[in-house]
């Protein structure tokens, strides 16, 4: 992801800890819905720091606050813009290495508190928790 910012030394990245509220942080999230059952889901968010807050989710109810996945996250810095890569292994998302026509729903989202936007895509009227909104990712 590659975030544009008018002001990089405003950027909101206060949360230090692993799975402290980096959604409280300018952040990226991405929620996976690997089984693609429209209920559970992964939710990772990770603030201009590289801090990361994940969870797994089996409903929207059943949240484990606990879990902590293997995917790995890099942050960096542009000129306008700060960037974020990202990296899930299948296994961090409890499905088998995929096949073509695999497919799972997916949502990315970006907060901004300063300026108090939240972007989504798919758009779920500002709840990321929404599974049943995600947009389909089939793999190829």
């Amino acid at each position: 992801a590659r975030c544009a910012e008018d002001d990089l030394a405003r950027l909101v990245a206060r949360v230090t800890d692993r799975d402290g509220p980096v959604y409280q942080d300018d952040e990226v999230e991405i929620l996976l819905d690997s089984q693609f059952d429209q209920k559970g889901m992964f939710q990772f968010g990770v603030n201009p720091a590289g801090v990361i807050f994940d969870v797994k989710c089996a409903s929207r109810a059943a949240r484990d606050l606990t879990w902590n996945g293997d995917a790995r996250f890099k942050t960096g810095r542009e000129t306008a813009a700060w960037t974020l890569e990202a990296a899930f292994p299948w296994q961090t998302l409890e499905v088998p290495a995929p096949a073509a026509g695999t497919t799972l729903g997916i949502l990315l989202a970006r907060h901004r508190p300063r300026a108090g936007h939240l972007y989504q895509w798919p758009p779920t009227g500002g709840d990321n928790h929404r599974p049943d909104l995600f947009a389909i990712l089939e793999l190829r």
